[in-house]
């Protein structure tokens, strides 16, 4: 046999193991392809996982925030309609004249309609110590009268707790608080804008039938188990 035709085993079995290597390498290059790929997609689960996760972590925060409100209203809410001595709103006369405070209303509540002449509010029946009041859960509020001189009765339950007069005055001014209806702490506070002018502004009807000047702009009194006392 010629050279040029003979085959050595050899070469047919390098041939063999490198076509094999090839195929080995190949399979190597689709499986770290593969690998790669899910690599890929994991990365892209995890920053969605981690966009949902924040997601739900602001909704969380929101959430905290509006349990906290609703526990504050829910805090604020007046007790069930059960006890209400009536369900229907009504004015305050009309709460004093059907449900005058006593051991029977005692702890009860009733909205009215025209506390300190306008304002929608509820109210509570209490025991201050010397009797059994109707006290309202707000006692916030303020107006103007333009009154120049004369007398201004103020009515618990009827007047604002606050008084601005804002007239210039041509006579004296006597204001005077009411017991009737009043309760231990409440407190009536009068300010003055207006020019004195030759005139002053008194407090009337005060324990022991004192009466009290205003000075320096306002002037406030508070009643007491005793009555009224200018402070």
């Amino acid at each position: 046999m010629t050279e040029a035709g003979f085959h050595h085993p050899n070469i047919y079995a390098a041939k063999a193991e490198a076509d094999k290597a090839l195929k080995d390498a190949a399979a190597l290059q689709a499986a770290l392809k593969a690998a790669t790929d899910m690599l890929a997609q994991a990365q892209a689960t995890m920053a969605s996982l981690t966009q949902t996760a924040d997601a739900h972590t602001a909704t969380l925060a929101a959430d905290n925030i509006l349990l906290a409100d609703l526990r504050r209203d829910l805090n604020a809410v007046p007790p069930q309609l059960t006890s209400y001595v009536s369900p229907t709103p009504m004015t305050v006369a009309q709460l004093l004249t059907s449900y005058p405070p006593s051991i029977s209303t005692l702890g009860k509540y009733a909205r009215v309609t025209d506390l300190f002449g306008a304002v929608d509010e509820v109210m509570r029946c209490r025991w201050d110590g010397v009797a059994y009041r109707w006290v309202p859960q707000r006692s916030d509020r303020a107006v103007v009268n333009t009154m120049t001189a004369g007398s201004l009765a103020l009515t618990p339950l009827v007047t604002a707790p606050e008084i601005v007069l804002t007239g210039n005055l041509t006579g004296n001014i006597t204001v005077t608080p009411s017991a009737t209806n009043a309760w231990i702490g409440q407190r009536f506070q009068v300010k003055r804008t207006g020019l004195l002018g030759l005139f002053g502004i008194n407090i009337g009807g005060l324990v022991g039938g004192l009466t009290k000047a205003i000075t320096g702009g306002e002037g406030s009194m508070v009643y007491t188990a005793g009555g009224w006392y200018a402070v």
